[in-house]
């Protein structure tokens, strides 16, 4: 079970948190970014603890290291609390919920924004009934639609462009692949349990995806339960 955090109560700005969850990421202390910047540790540390600003000269520098955009280390999206669930998964495949049983999810600590993908699993019988699965790119800038290579070999939700949309394609959850056996590059949509394509065994131009947002976490909705008002009753079926 993900550990919640109140987000309320953290004393760290956004800019701070950003840094910190990108560091994380990627897997690095504030030494080694140090090492890496060629700065004192003490700078990368107070960084770190938000005691310090970063410049815009060393957010370029930094923003190289983490994988991300000078931006995002300056200027973050801000952190939200809740998020409005308007989706649910049947097998995978995203279908909307009824807009009266749309409701707001109190999100666990961590560095999301209202560009964050939120879906609801329905899957009667199985561990992953109810679980909350929320979705975002690496990065939050103008470039947030269409496909990015930071989605590859990932648990995606995977929403195709409003031509494709018309021809029956779906958004859906699926592990985006690299189909090898093309010379141009082209990504196949991969059921997750089956790990067969979605698209009748054709791969797709990436061109294609309007979004394909990797998972960032998955949990579930107990601890709402401690939270009285926000949620509906437990007798209310969201799925009819």
């Amino acid at each position: 079970m993900t550990k919640i955090v109140d987000i309320k109560n953290l004393k760290s700005n956004e800019a701070d948190m950003f840094l910190k969850q990108k560091m994380q990421e990627v897997g690095i202390d504030s030494q080694e970014l140090a090492r890496r910047l060629k700065v004192s540790p003490v700078t990368t540390y107070r960084w770190e603890k938000g005691d310090r600003k970063v410049s815009p000269q060393q957010a370029i520098l930094i923003a190289d290291i983490l994988k991300c955009e000078p931006e995002d280390i300056l200027f973050p999206a801000k952190k939200i609390e809740l998020i409005e669930l308007h989706s649910y998964a049947e097998d995978y495949v995203v279908k909307s919920l009824f807009k009266k049983n749309y409701r707001n999810i109190i999100i666990p600590g961590g560095f999301y924004t209202p560009s964050t993908k939120v879906v609801q699993f329905y899957m009667p019988g199985g561990e992953n009934h109810n679980e909350i699965h929320l979705f975002e790119r690496s990065h939050n800038s103008s470039d947030y639609f269409g496909f990015s290579e930071d989605a590859i070999n990932k648990t995606c939700y995977i929403e195709p462009l409003d031509k494709d949309r018309k021809r029956g394609f779906r958004d859906v959850i699926g592990i985006l692949e690299r189909d090898r056996t093309k010379k141009k590059f082209k990504i196949n949509i991969l059921h997750p349990e089956t790990k067969k394509p979605f698209t009748n065994g054709s791969s797709v131009d990436p061109k294609d995806i309007k979004i394909a947002a990797p998972r960032k976490m998955s949990f579930f909705e107990s601890f709402n339960k401690y939270k009285p008002g926000r949620l509906p009753s437990n007798k209310i079926n969201p799925f009819k």
